[in-house]
């Protein structure tokens, strides 16, 4: 079981197959490396391709202290240091692009390309447009099943990710990652990112950047994402017509074509 401890002690899992231009891969809350299984297989045959889990769930450490988005944008740094990803195109999923977006703003040379899905230049509410998470979203997330975590991740799920309905197979290969986190790193990591904004230093961040978002994503609004391609120097965005806030799943096959694509770039 590969393996990475960092500077802290915490052990991160990870993934690393195929070789060529390596893509890392940061998936988001209620998820773990497993998430892009589909996108590894089909595009691990061109490219290297690293997944991980981060501190707090899956196959990963689950230490006292340490979930906050610095701290998680520092431990994918050491990865990618560790396993000398040079040159690197890193590939998010929701809040994994903050984790992403705040790596880049602390450690500027990581990586020379990015692809931002269903990201937002700030966590929650509207600032200067719609952006990060619904109102509607977010009196899910805090009424009715919001006491029980696993009630909560399956209410997501089932409402809230897919645009195509998935199947069953997939809902609860999402639900056991998502129960794979523990409760209180979950907790603590969204209330530090409740106070991320990157605007600032958004216009500093050189690599080129790839905005990828579904068009019927009520969870993370889709103005977000236009927002976040203006704001970023060298982006570009391209619109998922057929997805929700999964669009790895929704447009499997668009989404690998348009990120192989990117890369070859």
């Amino acid at each position: 079981m590969p393996r990475l401890t960092l500077s802290d002690g915490t052990d991160l899992y990870y993934e690393d197959f195929g070789s060529g231009r390596p893509i890392v891969f940061v998936h988001g809350g209620g998820a773990t490396h497993a998430l892009w299984e589909q996108q590894v297989v089909e595009l691990a045959g061109e490219f290297r391709t690293v997944t991980y889990d981060h501190r707090g769930c899956g196959a990963s450490d689950t230490p006292r202290q340490g979930y906050t988005v610095d701290r998680y944008a520092d431990d994918l740094a050491e990865l990618v240091a560790a396993l000398g990803l040079t040159h690197a195109t890193f590939v998010s999923h929701g809040f994994g692009g903050h984790i992403l977006l705040r790596s880049l703003q602390r450690h500027p040379d990581l990586g020379d390309k990015v692809v931002l899905c269903a990201a937002a230049p700030w966590y929650v509410g509207d600032k200067d447009g719609a952006g990060g998470f619904s109102e509607e979203f977010l009196a899910a997330l805090t009424g009715g099943a919001a006491a029980n975590f696993p009630e909560s991740q399956w209410e997501i799920i089932e409402h809230w990710l897919f645009q195509q309905e998935p199947g069953i197979a997939t809902k609860v290969s999402a639900l056991v990652q998502a129960v794979s986190w523990s409760a209180y790193a979950h907790q603590q990591l969204s209330k530090d990112l409740e106070s991320v904004d990157h605007r600032p230093y958004l216009p500093a961040i050189r690599q080129r950047a790839l905005i990828a978002h579904g068009v019927h994503d009520r969870k993370n609004r889709f103005e977000g994402s236009e927002r976040l391609a203006a704001l970023l120097p060298d982006a570009r965005m391209v619109r998922f017509e057929d997805s929700a806030h999964a669009v790895f799943a929704d447009e499997r096959a668009l989404f690998n074509r348009t990120v192989a694509e990117f890369v070859r770039e």
